[in-house]
């Protein structure tokens, strides 16, 4: 996961590549290690209605916790907002037991 979240926002917010887009969330997966057959799934599966209608649940959430910009992540409670703290949100999670997957 680390190296997927570190690729897509390098897309987004270092590459200015618009990430709605299927072929830059590709290419971030793939710089991730993931095999494209993989990808094409995943991608496919982020697409379903159910996922989306997700997604938006996942955003309302966000917004009622204070999130007022992106990147921002919260892990187990702690906001850590801007492209600079990625890295250390990933730290925060692990070092409170957390596994980050790869």
């Amino acid at each position: 996961m680390r190296d997927f979240t570190r690729a897509a926002f390098r897309a987004n917010f270092a590459d200015d590549r618009n990430i709605a887009e299927p072929a830059v969330m590709a290419d971030a997966l793939a710089s991730a290690g993931i095999e494209r057959g993989r990808a094409e799934e995943i991608l496919a599966a982020a697409a379903l209605p159910e996922n989306k209608e997700r997604l938006r649940r996942e955003t309302d959430l966000a917004w009622e916790s204070g999130v007022f910009g992106a990147p921002t992540l919260i892990v187990d409670g702690e906001v850590f907002w801007g492209n600079d703290r990625v890295e250390e949100a990933f730290d925060w999670y692990e070092a409170r037991g957390g596994k980050a997957r790869t």
